[in-house]
């Protein structure tokens, strides 16, 4: 899929930027890491890698198939000053939404 100059291109995986808009209106980007098949560390030091090239404020939205994803993921999190804005599981597939609050 082409992506033009004026959508959201940031993304780490084949799924496009989604925007988000944050309370004040000002739209972020979601980069979405698809991590299902790899175990931990692996999404883990993917989100890391996201997290150093994304923008203060943007969105990761991890998805992986790894439980012991739920607490590694959650602790990266606390030890790293990133927000974790939601986290889901539903058959298997773990969801979380990250963001980036560094400078």
């Amino acid at each position: 899929m082409e992506m033009n100059s004026s959508e959201h291109s940031k993304s780490l995986s084949n799924r496009p930027a989604v925007p988000d808009i944050d309370e004040n209106g000002k739209t972020n980007d979601k980069i979405v890491l698809d991590m299902r098949g790899h175990r931990c560390p692996i999404p883990m030091l993917a989100a890391k890698k996201a997290l150093k090239t994304c923008a203060k404020r943007d969105l990761i939205e991890l998805i992986s198939t790894d439980p012991d994803s739920a607490k590694d993921i959650r602790l990266f999190a606390e030890t790293a000053g990133v927000s974790l804005v939601s986290f889901s599981e539903e058959n298997g597939i773990y969801r979380f939404c990250l963001r980036n609050s560094k400078t």
